[in-house]
């Protein structure tokens, strides 16, 4: 049928009046065959079915590109040949193909470029396999590395997901195989150590199971989890790599399994005890900059060992190991046949004593429960076959409705009932003073979520400040805040390109959000831009300066040679007239003074030398709360600035131009905040400055979005 069909779609090209055309056939899901037939015709027309009829079979005819993409008016030829490659690729089912136009890597007389998306948004469609899609990404050569990354990480979870597939398979059919699985017998002490987990407690103890090798001894600990975590210690001095996956609320317990030395569980005592406040920090490196935490509270901790392990008399002698109420030595498989002591308790019991549940007597103690749960979903046995296995408080057969109803009240998550009631055994107490203000202060805290700290009043002082300040300005009408906005004023510390051609590319490149890195490229010195912050710039390449801003426009008050201006130097500036024509520029409202100007806490504007040069000059300085730039509206400005800047840099860089010195940076910088653009601008961020008062009074003192 294949060569049938190529010999009719060659004899009809001429017919049809197609330049290019492209054929496969392909298998269904059902197992049987179809085709795919895409041509482009030398002219455009409106074709009908009949002149491709195959054997008495007429096509279904679109003219739609293939996933639904659409074809691209400017660059039409292009999804032309995107639609030839979605027909000619080895897809998923693929049998044969045959064209007169083929990608460019093939021998055909007339070939055409592949971008590297459209392999990959077949791949995506899951009408590609891996193996294809990789050797698709080397033949088109566009964007491997991004791709290919892609690619493995998709590789890496399917791996990863069919290896946890075929592991629960193995576990459910081992386990269903009573001739080498069958559930362990209750174990008094494992059980009460289980139930401390389920109160609040300061720490909890480890349960170290000690037996001889081969005993299955781990077994064991994993039956008394529903999903635990295992390690596998060994020699090692430091947990092992498995430890970053556990997950709280997937994991019900971590089990350190064949631990060859005590000294393992001495030295990371720390880690083990599952603090309430805190993570637990299992590895850094040097300087802290790469680091995992866990929080391991009331995570039930089990650790099994061999008596070939080295240093056991650290459960005897050592300070922590040695505590009763720090570990439960459980001897395995002895532990299978111990009774409980002859007053009823374990010796468990004794160490730590326990809050025991209200339970009723035909109910069903923990390890019933668990163990029905394993016969019904591990096992599949049927109810009445449970029955006879398990028993209640009174030591009797439990009803069938009770073992549904146990098994549907399970917690998967914790593996086990969770109880309304419970009797501690405590009694109601009057409590002290002491006793009720602490918990008024708790639960205050509970409610606002803050304590009065000197952190605290400061940023609720600020906050009183500001709102005070936004409200004054509101206060003022639109020409009165004109009048006294005659100039808002701030420094500024511009920076410029460095000399070498790599410093100068990364330079120019800050502020790009992304950017394709291999792994071994993440802490590379040579791929990182500088950072925008002024003392992090070499002092050979800042230009500060001061500026301000009012409804007039903007105007320059001074370039200066540091990052700081001093009180010499600002007195300079005032006598010399500098900031008196900046404000003279903007055409004030009262073009003789005296003059407001809006600046941030500098300290040097505010001694007394510089207050005398300003109030001689006819201008008082308007003073704003402190840590508040967003109440200074040249701020925005200078961001606009910044802006401009680097796109004229990255123009030069582009253009190849060298890099410019001061000089000229100075003229630059002179020319944008002179052109009508920026006057228009600086009007408008003047003029928005009611709106940004009006928003800091709205949150009540908080920062606006500016």
């Amino acid at each position: 049928v294949w060569e049938r069909f190529c010999t009719f779609v060659a004899d009809h090209v001429a017919a049809w009046k197609v330049k290019y055309w492209t054929a496969t056939m392909e298998t269904n899901k059902s197992g049987s065959l179809h085709m795919h037939l895409m041509v482009q015709f030398t002219q455009q027309r409106n074709c009908r079915t009949g002149p491709f009829a195959f054997e008495g079979r007429r096509p279904n005819v679109s003219s739609h590109d293939y996933l639904g993409e659409g074809a691209c008016k400017t660059r039409l030829q292009q999804s032309f040949d995107r639609g030839m490659f979605y027909v000619w690729a080895n897809k998923v089912g693929t049998v044969h193909v045959a064209a007169n136009y083929e990608p460019c890597w093939t021998s055909a007389a007339q070939t055409y470029q592949v971008l590297g998306k459209w392999p990959e948004a077949l791949w995506k469609q899951r009408k590609l396999t891996n193996q294809q899609y990789e050797a698709y990404l080397y033949l088109t050569r566009d964007g491997v590395l991004a791709r290919k990354r892609n690619l493995e990480a998709v590789r890496d979870h399917e791996a990863a997901a069919a290896e946890e597939e075929a592991m629960q398979a193995n576990m459910r059919r081992v386990r269903a195989n009573p001739a080498l699985y069958q559930p362990f017998p209750p174990v008094r002490a494992a059980q009460d150590w289980l139930a401390m987990f389920r109160e609040d407690r300061l720490r909890y103890p480890l349960l170290v199971v000690l037996g001889r090798s081969h005993t299955g001894k781990t077994e064991w600990v994993k039956s008394l989890f529903q999903n635990p975590l295992e390690l596998k210690v060994g020699c090692l001095e430091v947990f092992p790599e498995g430890m970053r996956s556990f997950e709280r609320g997937k994991h019900d317990g971590i089990i350190l399994d064949d631990v060859r030395d005590l000294a393992f569980l001495a030295a990371h005592q720390e880690k083990l005890q599952g603090k309430y406040d805190s993570r637990v920090e299992f590895a850094t490196t040097p300087g802290g900059t790469c680091a995992f935490t866990k929080y391991l509270f009331a995570i039930p901790l089990a650790v099994t060992v061999n008596y070939s392990t080295s240093n056991l008399d650290f459960l005897e002698t050592h300070d922590w190991l040695s505590h009763q109420g720090n570990r439960v030595v459980i001897k395995f498989p002895e532990a299978l046949s111990v009774h409980p002591n002859e007053d009823g308790t374990s010796s468990l019991d004794r160490a730590m004593p326990v809050v025991s549940e209200v339970r009723h007597p035909q109910s069903l103690d923990f390890a019933n429960e668990r163990k029905a749960l394993l016969l019904r979903d591990v096992h599949g046995l049927t109810w009445a076959e449970i029955q006879r296995r398990v028993v209640n408080l009174r030591g009797k057969a439990p009803s069938v409705r009770l073992l549904q109803r146990a098994h549907s009240d399970v917690n998967r998550t914790l593996g086990q009932r969770q109880y309304k009631y419970s009797n501690c055994g405590r009694k109601a107490v009057k409590s002290t003073p002491k006793v009720q203000k602490y918990l008024v202060q708790r639960l205050l805290y509970l409610r606002t979520r803050s304590t009065c700290t000197s952190s605290t009043l400061r940023r609720e002082l600020l906050r009183g400040e500001r709102l005070q300040f936004a409200k004054a300005v509101l206060r003022l009408t639109k020409a009165k805040l004109r009048q006294k906005l005659c100039l808002a004023m701030d420094g500024v510390v511009l920076s410029l390109p460095p000399r070498d051609a790599t410093d100068r590319a990364n330079y120019c490149a800050h502020g790009d959000t992304h950017m394709w890195r291999l792994p071994s490229e993440a802490a590379c010195v040579d791929l990182a831009g500088h950072d925008p912050y002024p003392f992090q710039i070499p002092a050979d390449r800042i230009v500060p300066l001061w500026g301000g801003l009012s409804e007039g426009g903007f105007a320059i008050v001074t370039f200066h040679q540091k990052r700081k201006l001093t009180t010499e130097e600002w007195c300079r500036t005032v006598r010399s007239g500098k900031l008196k024509k900046a404000i003279e520029a903007l055409t004030p409202v009262q073009p003789a003074g005296p003059w407001h100007v809006l600046c941030d806490n500098e300290s040097f504007l505010h001694t007394s030398r510089s207050v005398r040069a300003t109030q001689a000059a006819g201008v008082r300085i308007w003073r704003m709360p402190a840590s508040s730039p967003d109440l200074n509206p040249v701020e925005k400005m200078w961001a606009w600035l910044r802006r401009k800047i680097r796109a004229l840099d990255c123009e030069d860089l582009r253009k190849k131009r060298p890099p410019i010195g001061k000089t000229a940076f100075k003229a630059r910088v002179r020319n944008i905040l002179a052109s009508k653009t920026a006057q228009t601008v600086a009007a408008r961020i003047a003029v928005g400055f009611r709106k940004t008062c009006k928003e800091v009074v709205a949150k009540k003192g908080g920062m606006s979005r500016g």
